[in-house]
């Protein structure tokens, strides 16, 4: 048994940074207004779709461009810190190709195609096929806006810039942790921190001059420099204690002046209709510094917690990333003409329409694995597809109906158990390798019996008790055993061992959250050669206690979303069970 009950006293530098995951979905949320509003642009850019001028629109657009996007760079370059404390360079650099590269290419080849031939059609009346549209998509590279129906990056632009930033910046960390540690040796551990703030003040040194430079290695208006500034300060600067707690002390007033400098941004360059483009460049970069130091120090003393809504929108904000433009394009097409003359609807019945179709979308793709692979998150099982095929076997044998063992091996077990239980088992059972002599088919209850030892041990928690060997003998004679034994008990096939009276096992979707006794069976990793387990799991007034852990031993370091859910994270549940009193 092993007792969980103080998981939440785990020190808070080692907790996932909810305000982090919080802001980046308030970001992501807001792209699809964001988006919405470059049909309405007050100057000359192209967009996939355009309906005309409409400054309010537009102060949009010119009100959050600033730090919008600075903000997810920003994050990445914290994130990019605490991965690589549990990564290795090699693992880290795999992730990122899962999570960045993929998704891009997927975004590129799937999902801008059609956002492109959207506005060939509105924009120069193309009346070819979809299919055939992407020859001129992939062939036609003008200025990459898609405007014309060539070909765009779309929203993929930076997954594009995060990818190919991340990779510098971790060559630069290599090169200064070389170079620091070199410098150290030898060295007292107050000239080590010396040289540490040294470091920050150096990174930060750097941005004084960024509006100079910030056009540098610029694409379509989205510069390189910039953004690498924002995953460096990311990575060495927000991620210091100190910082962030300055941050979130003086946040009101920089969210203050961050906003007032937005305004007069806004102003500036939308409503006063005179060219201030050194005033402008000014405010700007004072609105990006004090809104991104702002956002951040609330997030840090507002947003550090979750509930259902929150982790919901965690799990979402990556398909929502790479859905909603998509939406965002098809339904302004679609009510080009519906709304014309009314710029309200024609703006706000999209953005609803496409908020809500791109929330499905995200539902029903989490659903499919492969989806999920595509636009880089984890399947909700995350389960390895050798795991998903063992998993329908195991789901497809469960009514199979065995009848007697040939060799009557049984009833044999049966008479063999009840005499080692008598001095094997005293109550709950918390360790199984003590149980080698106890047969289970032609295995042995040490190497395959954690189903029945669970089911037992629910059974005593619950008040009924049922002697050990009894529950193997049903295990034997309902059908439950896999490979007569050699595979353990299916876990899908437990409600199989309880007694005909007084007590039954219904299985449950999700990871419980109130108190009861329950089985979980799951995957000791996403590896099927590493085998599943069982356990049983006793919640009371939020202490959970886990009979017969075995390897979960090793995870009380780690918390998460819930208690339970940080205790099986990485650990693909294959089947819940609640316990119900007849």
């Amino acid at each position: 048994m092993s007792d969980f009950g103080n998981l939440e006293k785990v020190v808070h530098e080692n907790l996932r940074k909810h305000y982090i995951d919080n802001l980046r979905w308030s970001v992501i949320l807001l792209l699809i207004p964001f988006h919405a509003a470059q049909a309405f642009k007050s100057w000359e850019e192209p967009n996939y779709i355009e309906f005309g001028p409409n400054k309010v629109i537009s102060s949009i657009i010119v009100f959050f461009g600033p730090f919008v996007m600075q903000l997810l760079f920003l994050f990445a370059g914290m994130s990019m810190r605490y991965a690589l404390e549990k990564r290795t360079y090699a693992q880290f650099s795999i992730e990122r190709v899962k999570r960045l590269l993929v998704p891009l290419i997927f975004g590129v080849l799937v999902l801008v195609p059609p956002m492109c031939f959207l506005a060939d059609r509105f924009h120069n009346g193309y009346s070819g096929s979809f299919f055939g549209h992407y020859i001129k998509f992939f062939t036609v590279i003008t200025d990459m806006s898609g405007a014309d129906g060539g070909f765009s990056f779309g929203q993929f632009w930076f997954l594009l810039y995060l990818f190919v930033l991340s990779f510098v910046l971790l060559g630069v960390i290599v090169i200064i942790k070389r170079i620091t540690s070199d410098n150290c040796k030898g060295q007292r551990s107050g000239e080590g921190r010396s040289a540490s703030r040294l470091l920050i003040v150096g990174v930060v040194t750097l941005g004084l001059p960024l509006p100079l430079f910030s056009n540098l290695l610029s694409v379509g208006g989205k510069s390189f420099v910039e953004f690498f500034y924002f995953l460096l300060i990311g990575y060495y600067v927000f991620t210091r204690k100190t910082v962030a707690e300055k941050a979130e002390k003086y946040s009101i007033i920089f969210l203050v002046t961050g906003t007032v400098a937005g305004a007069v941004n806004v102003y500036l360059f939308v409503f006063s209709g005179l060219d201030f483009p050194v005033i402008n460049t000014i405010v700007k970069y004072i609105c990006e510094w004090f809104m991104v130091l702002g956002l951040f120090g609330i997030g840090r003393r507002f947003l550090d917690r979750e509930n259902t809504v929150t982790r919901y929108f965690t799990r979402i904000s990556y398909p929502f990333f790479s859905f909603h433009f998509v939406f965002v394009i098809l339904f302004q097409y679609l009510f080009s003409d519906a709304f014309k003359g009314n710029t309200f609807l024609q703006y706000i019945i999209p953005v609803i329409i496409s908020f809500i179709a791109t929330i499905i979308c995200c539902r029903i793709a989490l659903s499919i694995p492969v989806i999920c692979f595509l636009v880089g998150v984890k399947s909700k099982s995350g389960m390895s597809v050798s795991q998903r095929i063992a998993n329908v076997y195991m789901r497809l044998s469960r009514n199979r109906h065995v009848g007697h063992d040939p060799e009557d091996r049984g009833d044999i077990n049966l008479t063999q158990n009840e005499e080692l239980e008598k001095y094997l088992v005293n109550g709950l059972i918390e360790d199984q390798s003590s149980l080698k002599e106890m047969h289970l088919g032609v295995s042995d209850m040490a190497y395959a019996g954690c189903e029945v030892i669970a089911v037992y041990n629910v059974l005593w928690l619950s008040g009924q008790k049922h002697d050990l060997s009894e529950l193997i003998y049903r295990a034997e004679r309902s059908g439950a055993l896999m490979r007569k034994g050699k595979w353990g008990t299916n876990p899908f096939s437990l409600d199989k061992l309880c007694p005909d009276e007084g007590v039954s096992l219904k299985r449950i979707k999700n990871l419980p959250t109130e108190s009861g006794i329950y089985i979980l069976s799951f995957w000791n990793s996403r590896r099927i050669k590493d085998g599943l387990h069982t356990v049983c799991v006793q919640i009371t007034e939020g202490e959970i206690k886990v009979y017969n852990s075995c390897s979960l031993l090793n995870r009380q370091e780690e918390t998460g979303r819930n208690q339970l859910e940080s205790l099986f994270m990485n650990k693909p549940i294959i089947a819940i069970y609640c316990i119900s009193l007849c």
